[in-house]
């Protein structure tokens, strides 16, 4: 699954990868008091940061090529463990090779490239706000043979630049207030209608990721030829209100709820 040195362990690959400790031999569970198991247990984590994942520099997952080499070893960690497996799910039940999408937040690529190889879609576009995230995108996209649509944009209710919060790892960026971000960087804004206009696809679908930015998007401004859309929100960030909100304007629109997994929704609309 990743291209490092298997490490020399009795533990299974599962048992591995998911931090299970104490281990088993065979079927048998090594019986221990529970503040030792604890202490093992530590150690354990510990020894697999440090010396295993620290080594982990790609990985695959349902045929996609994933580097790692840039990313913390949380973010790792998850990675490994499973990533994105609502959007994956719902992709692969709600998708077609025949939709054209347009994703907002695309992260390192990751929904992108398995909605292009996994699924057959052939007219995709992707907008991301950080550019250092773009290159991290980049990447993965040229170890699957693949070359990205991406514009570098955060999605806006205005034009012009917004500031976006950097601190932190790549799924923790998003568009906050100067004063409470611990570092951030301008962008290039851009609302959902002046982006409709300037990709060189009309898509049918839309996928967001955005981290919060969804609060930004005038859903009601939605034209008619969308007719998917996949949205993960962010009450935590954007408050329940805002999210009951989102929900309202699409079902105005003709919208209707047709999976949720998490926070993770899909709507579909004429079918």
């Amino acid at each position: 699954m990743h291209s490092s040195q298997k490490p020399k362990t009795l533990l299974s690959k599962q048992t591995f990868m998911s931090h299970e400790c104490p281990p088993q031999i065979g079927k048998f569970e090594i019986p221990m008091p529970n503040f030792v198991r604890s202490t093992v247990q530590n150690i354990w984590i510990r020894y697999y940061f440090k010396f295993v994942l620290s080594k982990i520099k790609s990985t695959e997952i349902d045929g996609i090529k994933l580097d790692l080499t840039s990313l913390s070893l949380k973010v790792r960690n998850r990675i490994l463990i499973g990533y994105e497996e609502a959007e994956k799910h719902i992709c692969r039940e709600f998708l077609s090779k025949d939709d054209c999408v347009l994703e907002l937040g695309g992260g390192i690529g990751f929904i992108g490239l398995f909605c292009q190889k996994r699924l057959g879609i052939e007219k995709y576009v992707t907008i991301e706000a950080n550019p250092q995230t773009i290159q991290l995108l980049e990447r993965n996209y040229s170890l699957n043979g693949l070359i990205p649509q991406v514009l570098n944009y955060a999605i806006s209710s205005a034009g012009g630049s917004v500031d976006l919060n950097v601190g932190g790892d790549f799924w923790e960026h998003c568009l906050t207030p100067k004063s409470k971000a611990a570092k951030t960087i301008s962008v290039p804004a851009i609302t959902l209608p002046e982006l409709l206009e300037r990709i060189p696809i009309q898509p049918n679908t839309l996928i967001i990721d955005v981290e919060g930015g969804e609060r930004f998007i005038n859903f009601r401004e939605i034209p008619e030829e969308i007719t998917k859309i996949i949205i993960e929100i962010h009450p935590v960030i954007i408050g329940r209100a805002a999210v009951q909100e989102l929900i309202n304007s699409l079902c105005e629109r003709g919208f209707r709820i047709v999976c949720e997994e998490g926070d993770t929704l899909a709507f579909t609309k004429g079918c």
